[in-house]
């Protein structure tokens, strides 16, 4: 046998071995129960083998199409797309499932991961991938519901390096979709981020700034909460409570503007208080 078929035997025997081991090896991942040795290697071998598949496909230079050929026809045959599919929504759920893990006052999954940010920017890191972008989006979002979490990617310049006038201009583009479904679930979307009580509250303590021209563009998002005709209760609570002391705030409010535009929104919004 020539020298080069050898090689290529023994490649692709390497190929149906990585693949077949990838696909025994994902089952073990909920062999035991959770942090046993059967998980830990099953885990080790599946992060093993998807390193070379992947070096394989995505090497230096371009993959011969024959190794292409040979992995898609071996991934066909032990079915492990199926399971590939079945365990990344299992890998989303396990995730989430430990996060919500609750020992009295004490979140041990989250007080595990605040030591170890790595895993919350490696999650962040997920949206540069579409591909896997939704499932890392789902693990994310479960994680920022803990402030301990939430504080590790917020107090970070890792979180800043994402492109925001990108984003926002393509946000626009969906508030001004023609398509209806789009256009409601955009806007609602806005609503649920302006209408936040923990930035209504942040709001109100902004309209006392030292600095004037703070308070001024404090006030345009304070109008929002304020002119909304469906308040959220908490909302409406807590401008029923200070129902005096804001109608005294907002009557000696920025008096020294000349702005008539100004002037009717402050009116307006006192007869809105008003009439609480």
């Amino acid at each position: 046998m020539p020298p080069f078929a050898a090689v290529t035997i023994m490649n692709k025997e390497h190929r149906q071995t990585l693949l077949r081991g990838l696909r025994d090896a994902i089952p073990r991942l909920e062999s035991g129960p959770p942090g046993s040795e059967t998980r830990r290697r099953a885990n080790e071998e599946i992060s093993k083998n998807l390193q070379q598949i992947k070096a394989l496909l995505y090497g230096d230079g371009d993959p011969l199409p024959e190794v292409i050929a040979q992995l898609a026809q071996e991934t066909y045959t032990t079915d492990l797309l199926h399971l590939l599919v079945q365990n990344i929504v299992h890998v989303v759920q396990i995730f989430n499932n430990l996060l919500r893990r609750q020992i009295g006052t004490r979140w041990p999954t989250v007080e595990y991961l605040s030591g170890k940010p790595e895993v919350v920017f490696s999650t962040l890191a997920g949206y540069e991938n579409e591909e896997i972008a939704l499932n890392t989006g789902m693990i994310l979002k479960e994680m920022l519901r803990h402030e301990q979490l939430a504080k590790i990617l917020l107090y970070s310049d890792k979180f800043y390096n994402k492109n925001y006038d990108r984003f926002f201009s393509s946000y626009t583009t969906l508030i001004l979709s023609e398509n209806y479904v789009t256009k409601r679930q955009s806007l609602k979307l806005l609503g649920e981020i302006l209408l936040d009580r923990a930035n209504f509250n942040m709001m109100m303590n902004l309209l006392r700034d030292k600095s004037k021209n703070i308070q001024f563009e404090a006030f345009h998002v304070f109008k929002v909460f304020v002119a909304n005709p469906k308040k959220p209760p908490q909302i409406e609570n807590i401008l029923r409570r200070n129902q005096e002391k804001l109608l005294v705030f907002l009557k000696n409010f920025h008096n020294d503007k000349e702005d008539e535009q100004f002037s009717d929104e402050k009116q307006f919004l006192i007869v809105q208080i008003q009439g609480l």
